[in-house]
């Protein structure tokens, strides 16, 4: 096992489950105590993404929204309206992936984007 099935095992342990695996520990956190990836990837010191991995494996979540969708399910109608919102204007991307979920790259991917339809190229404004 690695260093965050440790903590999570650890953690089992001392809230009093025992020598549950760690199949039944993410779905006491998921189902019963209704944590969502990046809530659990926080009490752990992990990413949101190895949360997700192992939800997915153990059949807790399927496939999650594309950033698109998560931006509109939020309020938002484009990812430049996300970027240029006050609480996330000043953030960097890792930040943003853990209050999101999603990954640096798929944030990374989404700001070229918003700023190629804002006009800005490599070497400036086109």
């Amino acid at each position: 096992m690695g260093k965050v099935e440790d903590r999570i095992m650890k953690w089992g342990e001392t809230a009093g489950m025992g020598d549950a695996s760690l199949k039944a520990i993410l779905r006491n956190l998921f189902n019963k105590e209704k944590l969502n990836a990046v809530e659990i990837a926080k009490k752990f010191r992990c990413s949101p993404p190895t949360i997700r991995y192992w939800l997915k494996k153990y059949g807790f979540i399927e496939t999650r929204p594309t950033f698109e969708e998560y931006l509109t399910e939020n309020g938002f109608a484009s990812a430049g309206e996300f970027f240029r919102h006050p609480k996330n204007r000043s953030k960097k991307f890792r930040e943003l992936s853990h209050e999101t979920g999603y990954c640096y790259l798929t944030l990374s991917k989404a700001y070229k984007k918003f700023l190629k339809e804002e006009g800005f190229s490599k070497k400036g404004l086109s």
